[in-house]
């Protein structure tokens, strides 16, 4: 293999982990490959894009999901029509993937990765690829996350098409790989691809490594100061927003000194709305920091070196499948982590100690409790062995699975 383009067509907002996992990914292979070519969607700001070396190839497929200010983000002479909610989308992405081909002079020699696939993306590209022909197609990657790929302008689940289309491909000889974010997802996958799946979780990036609880020699910090509970990337219902205040309100209670420490992002404008009442009473809890509901890289960083502990009270119902990326970014800094269980990321937490997953929303203040009275000392080794398994498997998986 040559080259490798890293795609992710949602990646279009300056904030969250679509831009951050582009990056992860994209550092991860370059040891592997003579260029490694990260490709976003033609939204994303210039200064972003730039910032990390980003083409920026892609319409955006998905405004019916995602609100995004297309007049000012859109700086080309092209103008996607996914706007119109309807399966022009499809049209739009099948163009994209088209000129990513013609622009570049993709061959059976190069590859092409999605490592958070999206129903277009899969869709658009395994056509093309069918029009190149199986002796000229470059070779395909799709690591699902069960997400974007459900996400379909119709409103209809989009998975049962994905799976129809990598089955199809697979039969004509194409040469196309799956692999997926968690244990479970990976299962259910197999089960309807009729093939090995493998789980592909993020790469250990270099600026993840080093555990915020260590000094600069490399031992772990002993110095009294408040201990820090954040929720990164919080800022959605889904991610249990609103069960922070009574997690919050009752350590408060039994910790009227201010000793725990709390942030959490705010819902998006278009939700805090509806919960004004319900955020106010949050902020008005001591020791509670609100931030923003999208914040940047560099501030999210400063959130990570700060903190002892992050919380997880995820749906069970929407995260059935899914990992968290705000988990793996976890593990690797060596922070651990509370979260409730029924996510399909909740196995990796148990199976690499990287904390602890509970039954119910009102455990949450004993545990922080409990972790609160374990030395940083402990804290450190715990979290460093967490973080060694995590990515001896994790890096070796996708070192393999990309190879194959």
């Amino acid at each position: 293999m040559s080259r490798i383009f890293v795609c992710d067509p949602v990646c279009a907002l300056p904030y969250g982990h679509n831009v951050l996992g582009l990056k992860y990914f994209s550092d991860f292979l370059k040891p592997s490959f003579p260029l490694v070519v990260p490709v976003a969607s033609r939204h994303l700001p210039d200064d972003v894009a730039a910032k990390y070396g980003f083409e920026r190839e892609f319409g955006f497929y998905y405004a019916k999901h995602i609100d995004i200010d297309t007049a000012a983000k859109d700086k080309t002479a092209y103008r996607s029509r996914s706007t119109r909610y309807s399966d022009d989308a499809l049209s739009d992405a099948t163009h994209d993937v088209r000129q990513l081909i013609a622009k570049f002079d993709l061959t059976r020699h190069d590859s092409i990765f999605y490592p958070c696939a999206d129903y277009y993306g899969v869709i658009a590209t395994l056509e093309v690829m069918r029009e190149v022909g199986v002796d000229h197609a470059p070779s395909c990657f799709f690591r699902l996350i069960g997400v974007m790929e459900n996400a379909t302008a119709s409103g209809e689940a989009g998975l049962p098409r994905v799976v129809s289309k990598i089955r199809k491909a697979l039969t004509q000889g194409l040469r196309v790989a799956v692999c997926a974010e968690t244990p479970r997802y990976a299962d259910l996958l197999a089960e309807k691809l009729e093939i090995d799946v493998t789980v592909v979780a993020y790469p250990t990036n270099a600026a993840l490594r080093a555990s915020p609880v260590e000094s600069g020699d490399g031992t772990a910090s002993t110095d009294p100061a408040p201990f820090n509970v954040i929720c990164p990337g919080s800022a959605r219902l889904d991610k249990g927003y609103l069960d922070l205040f009574q997690i919050f309100s009752s350590l408060r209670r039994v910790d009227p000194d201010l000793g725990i420490r709390f942030v959490t992002q705010s819902l998006p404008i278009s939700e805090a709305l509806n919960h004004w009442k319900y955020t106010n009473q949050l902020y008005a809890i001591p020791g509670t920091r609100l931030l923003s509901s999208g914040i940047s890289e560099e501030r999210m960083n400063e959130l990570y070196e700060t903190a002892d502990l992050v919380l997880l009270p995820y749906d069970r119902r929407t995260y059935e499948y899914r990992g968290s990326a705000v988990f793996m970014e976890c593990i690797c800094r060596g922070i651990p982590v509370v979260a409730l269980d029924g996510p399909a990321f909740c196995e990796q937490i148990r199976y690499y100690g990287a904390g602890s997953v509970l039954r119910e929303v009102h455990e949450f203040p004993g545990e922080i409790l409990r972790y609160r009275e374990l030395s940083r000392q402990s804290r450190h080794l715990r979290s460093k062995q967490a973080r060694h398994r995590y990515s001896f498997d994790a890096d070796r998986a996708l070192s393999q699975w990309i190879a194959r």
